[in-house]
């Protein structure tokens, strides 16, 4: 197996969890909305209380493995109004800096997550049976992989900053 290969199957894999994690978002609300409806309220007279925290947390996984997507397909927001008026090369310059930038951004995220993860890890969910070691691991994992999508990504803008280069020549 190659290196692309693992790579390819690390976006099926993060496809696959933000796919997973936003359905059952959708049915945990769902099921929260069921449970306050008035038939609902009058045969049932209480709702699961653990829905509320089940879904904050698939709604973190959904926005953390969306960030990464979202590094690797290129589609995070960005105010260009400016940048779109420069020249092709000076554009490829400014891509490889906001890169860079993120990278650094993304390296310290990863570092502050694992510096809080034994501190993380005693702590217990209120009314699910797991420790938030298993909410918060969710923030390295997902910014190791924009770390390493941002280092692909950062690598074929020098390529592409290069040829622009020669090309002028």
């Amino acid at each position: 197996m190659t290196i692309r290969d693992l790579y390819k199957k690390t976006i099926i894999i993060e496809e696959s969890v933000s796919t997973v994690a936003f359905i059952l978002l959708f049915l945990t609300v769902l099921l929260q909305v069921v449970f306050r409806t008035p038939f609902i309220i009058r045969t049932v007279p209480y709702a699961p209380i653990w829905t509320e925290e089940l879904s904050r947390w698939l709604f973190v996984y959904v926005v953390f493995f969306g960030a990464s997507r979202g590094v690797y397909a290129r589609d995070h927001i960005a105010i260009d109004t400016l940048v779109i008026r420069f020249p092709v090369r000076v554009k490829a310059v400014i891509d490889v800096f906001v890169d860079l930038v993120m990278l650094i951004a993304v390296v310290l995220v990863i570092f502050v997550a694992f510096r809080g993860m034994p501190f993380i890890a005693r702590q217990r969910a209120t009314t699910l049976p797991f420790t938030y070691r298993y909410l918060y691991g969710v923030i390295p994992v997902s910014s190791t992989l924009m770390a390493v999508r941002l280092v692909g990504i950062i690598i074929t803008d020098v390529q592409r900053m290069i040829s622009l280069a020669k090309g002028a020549e």
